[in-house]
């Protein structure tokens, strides 16, 4: 016995989460497990084919360093996509190993048009809109330089995505300010549409506390992370749930146990 202790996954509990969460979702929703910060400390190399043998085929990282480590292991068939920012240096080899990718700022997207018309592939993009959350994304104002730098450079980009991300879905003194988020992201995307002819092959917004709290939220796909795991964004959501569910038991199994023999 070389260690007294050990970390168990377990593809059952995965399963179970995977389907309970689709099944919030809805019917049609593309299910993207985000498998950041190592996948939230569980391993990206040990839990992601427990992921695709669960069924899930497309799968989001923060950072340059993960997408390297996923792709590495995933099959050809999931899809991998990068949050996070990609610099100048690596644009290239994001996009030659098909690599989706989000931008937000205007610096980032002439770069990447610039690279785009060099390369075999076009760039998978997924433009990352401002709405509430002061952090990161397209403030409105920049939307018509974004629209008509995309319709400039069509050949080369392909607009995968529209998304934004919510700020704090998981607490309910926020419902206001995240329905609003939702409201302006469903008029951004339909200027893109109406107003440009652009229509992305995904709207998303929902992580785990959106598919839970906010149903309207799940669109085209869904970035679910920590639920996905088995945990709950907050004990607020999770007592919700309860609540309004009638839940005997929890219907998430944390996948992640810690062992260890006396």
């Amino acid at each position: 016995m070389l260690f007294t202790s050990y970390i168990e996954l377990s593809k059952s509990a995965l399963n179970n989460n995977i389907q309970y969460l689709k099944k919030k979702a809805g019917p049609g929703t593309r299910y993207s497990l985000v498998v950041k910060a190592n996948a939230y400390g569980h391993g990206i190399e040990d839990l992601l084919p427990m992921v695709e043998a669960c069924g899930v085929d497309h799968v989001s990282v923060f950072s340059l360093e993960e997408a390297r480590r996923a792709l590495e292991i995933k099959k050809q068939a999931c899809d991998l996509m990068i949050m996070g920012f990609v610099d100048n240096d690596h644009l290239e080899w994001v996009i030659e190993n098909d690599i989706s990718f989000f931008i937000f700022t205007k610096e980032r997207l002439d770069a990447v048009c610039k690279v785009a018309s060099t390369t075999t592939k076009p760039a998978r993009i997924h433009v990352e809109m401002e709405t509430g959350m002061h952090r990161t994304g397209f403030p409105e104002s920049t939307l018509e330089y974004v629209a008509n730098k995309l319709l400039e450079n069509k050949e080369n980009i392909y607009l995968e995505g529209l998304c934004t991300h919510f700020a704090g879905a998981e607490s309910m003194e926020n419902f206001e300010r995240v329905n609003n988020q939702i409201k302006n992201f469903n008029r951004l995307c339909s200027w893109f549409n109406k107003e440009k002819g652009l229509i992305p092959k995904y709207r998303h917004v929902a992580c785990s506390a959106g598919v839970l709290n906010f149903p309207d939220s799940s669109m085209d796909m869904v970035r679910v992370g920590i639920s996905s795991y088995g945990f709950w964004p907050n004990n607020e959501t999770r007592m919700l749930h309860f609540r309004n569910s009638g839940f005997s038991e929890d219907p998430l199994h944390q996948v992640l146990s810690w062992k260890s023999r006396v």
